[in-house]
């Protein structure tokens, strides 16, 4: 992804990697991936910079998912992985630091009825985000519900808190996010479908 903000900084990042899952027990997989981020950042006033924090993140472990009900009803699910990222130091924004964190993500499904679904989840990660020179570690919690209202309409509700510090550059400030989402969608034909959605 490119972006070019009002203030004259160009922001430019790409990704690429690979998981691979293996399947031990009937609640439990080994999993192994390796993800590569890169982000650039460009500011052509007062003085021409570029800035190239880039992150690797290596998932090596275990992931259960157990039916937490005989009926099958609720799944909990998590696992686990580290992420080195290199950016400016907090002494010096020219010199390249790099430190290492452990990132992971818990969920929590659970059926209601034969068409809803309740979800609940919380993520440790990395991220890059305009404006920052640097990675940035982040805590996420959300909870969603979806499910048919009746045979024609369905309805999709979520909201999200996260709030970060940018890795290594300590003088930089935190931040926080707050969304809510609803969707209502209402089918009309075998083809056709009205959707309304609302994001604050």
């Amino acid at each position: 992804t490119e972006v070019a903000s009002p203030n004259g900084t160009d922001f430019t990042s790409v990704d690429a990697g690979a998981l691979y899952r293996y399947r031990l027990v009937e609640d439990g997989d080994l999993v192994f991936g390796y993800t590569y981020r890169r982000a650039r950042y460009s500011r052509a006033e007062p003085v021409t910079t570029t800035l190239t924090p880039d992150e690797h993140v290596v998932l090596a472990g275990l992931e259960f998912h157990p039916m937490l009900s005989d009926a099958r009803r609720t799944v909990l699910t998590f696992q686990a992985g580290t992420s080195l990222v290199q950016a400016p130091s907090a002494s010096n924004v020219f010199v390249i630091g790099r430190q290492l964190r452990l990132i992971g993500d818990v969920s929590l499904l659970h059926q209601m009825g034969r068409t809803w679904l309740l979800t609940g989840a919380f993520e440790r990660g990395t991220a890059f985000v305009e404006g920052l020179s640097a990675p940035v570690f982040t805590d996420a919690i959300s909870i969603s519900t979806s499910g048919f209202v009746n045979d024609r309409t369905d309805l999709l509700a979520s909201l999200s808190y996260s709030n970060g510090v940018p890795s290594l550059v300590t003088t930089a400030p935190t931040f926080a996010t707050t969304t809510a989402n609803v969707r209502v969608r209402v089918l009309l034909s075998s083809r056709w479908a009205f959707t309304s959605e609302y994001l604050y």
